[in-house]
């Protein structure tokens, strides 16, 4: 006999807490889905390699005007599915419920990404504020497996693959470059780094999470207990350091080098660790007693208590690697490519990015006014991600914007993104 037994609050709790670390893009660089970072000489130097602005460029001085990111997506299911399948009073087909589970090969991951920025560049020095929010949650196959066919006989379903967060908060970075004497083999060679001190203003986090229910045969019934706490605070702060390097071989053919968030994280104090704990009675639930309008309020025990009100918890970043590359092919072509490797494999954190991602793209710029861009990538967190967006350069002002497809294309695409960025020339 199956019976669909889905614990709420289990659900409650890992899709309305995400949060991750995830490294944010400009939409100049969004449009390359990061292929073009090392094209960077402005204040966006800050995201990408602050050494990038040491290299020589058209001005001094420039004004980043507030601009915005945003991304969010899922690692298994794409826009079509979703908007087909999670419908009010929506009942799956045996068919589509094997095609979520078949969708799910590993865990399901879903998470998202924010930023709202400005900034200040004299020289080779960048003063920038930016705003910043994070989500990430993972979700073991094991609870969709729940979802889709319900509780089977002698099968035990475990939760204690749970990992979620979510976080909200602000950055103050002071960016600075230095043209470097012996250049070797480049005409032009620079080092950078980019310190940031990030203020935390929201973080809600699932600490910890175990939890497993079981289907007897003799007798009928469901034997369950699990046990999460959750952190919620609204004071924080930390800090992270970039480092890197650029340089131009020759008027075509610029390189670089960077490291992001090194020995970055955020130390959130005046926590409050909340312990949620249910199970049930000692000798299980009857199975014919579900149908019963209140047989959780009989059977199941669920108890919440506050275990301290002044904990800290720490938030690590995660850490990536960043080589890139781009090439002036003529007057009308730029080509780029960048791989990013996460550096934080095995160590369980959030955000973290255990395959490397390779990015290619291009720019044809025959109107120097009006510049198109795309890219794609590949690798990664979400396997397969393309971008496409243009700019606009009117003297001193240019913007930029891009969109960005996770997963797939169009609606078929388990992701999206946009980017909007301006800024101004001095001189």
């Amino acid at each position: 006999m199956k019976l669909k037994f889905v614990l709420i609050l289990l659900l409650g709790l890992t899709i309305s807490s995400i949060s991750t670390a995830q490294s944010m893009s400009t939409a100049f660089t969004a449009s390359t889905v990061g292929a073009n970072v090392s094209r960077v000489r402005g204040i966006e130097a800050r995201f990408v390699n602050p050494a990038l602005m040491g290299l020589s460029r058209d001005f001094k001085q420039m004004i980043y005007f507030p601009s915005f990111a945003y991304r969010f997506g899922n690692n298994s299911i794409h826009n079509d599915q979703m908007v087909k399948w999670f419908q009010k009073n929506r009942v799956w087909t045996v068919s589509e419920r094997q095609t979520l589970v078949q969708a799910v090969k590993n865990d399901f991951r879903m998470n998202g990404a924010g930023y709202l920025g400005l900034g200040y560049q004299y020289s080779n020095f960048i003063a920038a504020y930016d705003a910043i929010g994070y989500l990430d949650t993972n979700i073991p196959d094991e609870f969709i497996d729940l979802i889709a066919f319900g509780n089977q006989n002698q099968s035990s379903y475990n939760f204690g693959g749970v990992r979620a967060g979510a976080w909200i908060g602000s950055t103050i970075s002071l960016s600075f470059a230095k043209s470097l004497q012996y250049t070797g083999v480049f005409k032009e060679l620079s080092a950078g780094v980019t310190l940031r001190y990030m203020i935390g203003h929201k973080y809600i986090g699932l600490n910890q999470a175990y939890g497993n229910f079981y289907t007897t045969i003799q007798p009928d019934t469901i034997v369950a207990n699990g046990k999460f706490v959750t952190a919620q605070s609204d004071q924080g702060d930390g800090i992270s350091m970039d480092l890197g390097m650029a340089g131009k071989i020759n008027d075509k053919l610029t390189v670089s080098l960077a490291c992001f968030n090194l020995s970055g994280k955020i130390n959130w104090d005046r926590t409050t660790l909340r312990e949620n704990s249910f199970s049930v009675s000692d000798n299980g639930i009857p199975i014919d007693s579900l149908h019963r309008e209140n047989f959780l309020e009989d059977w199941a025990n669920y108890e919440s208590k506050i275990i301290t009100k002044n904990a800290s918890v720490s938030i690590k970043l995660p850490a990536f690697l960043q080589i890139a590359g781009d090439y002036i092919v003529n007057d009308d072509w730029k080509i780029f490519t960048s791989f990013l490797q996460g550096l934080n494999k095995g160590r369980q954190v959030v955000g973290e990015m255990p395959i490397g991602k390779f990015a290619f793209g291009g720019e044809w710029s025959k109107l120097t006014y009006f510049p198109v861009r795309s890219g794609i990538s590949l690798g990664g967190n979400s396997g397969f991600e393309f971008g496409v967006g243009f700019g606009l350069r009117l003297s001193n002002y240019s913007m930029d914007i891009a969109v960005t497809y996770e997963g797939g294309l169009m609606n078929h695409a388990k992701g999206y993104g946009f980017a909007f960025s301006h800024q101004y020339k001095l001189n």
